[in-house]
């Protein structure tokens, strides 16, 4: 048994949609994720112009920054 025209034309649209909202949420951490990587970046690149931050640290506050952004995906 086949779906009427109209109803499957509804389904199709109604997928179209979830995806639609799934793609613009995945944008969104995405977005996020950028963000608080450039503030990471730039907070470091501020503390090693100063002199207090070895590049160890700041691999490892950039791994931190994955780590979390992979834990909320």
């Amino acid at each position: 048994m086949t779906a009427e025209p109209e109803t499957k034309g509804a389904m199709t649209e109604n997928i179209g949609m979830e995806a639609a909202a799934a793609l613009d949420a995945k944008m969104e951490q995405h977005l996020v994720a950028q963000r608080a990587v450039a503030d990471v970046v730039r907070e470091c690149d501020e503390h090693r112009a100063a002199g207090h931050v070895t590049e160890v640290v700041f691999a490892n506050t950039l791994l931190g920054v994955a780590k979390e952004e992979a834990a909320a995906a």
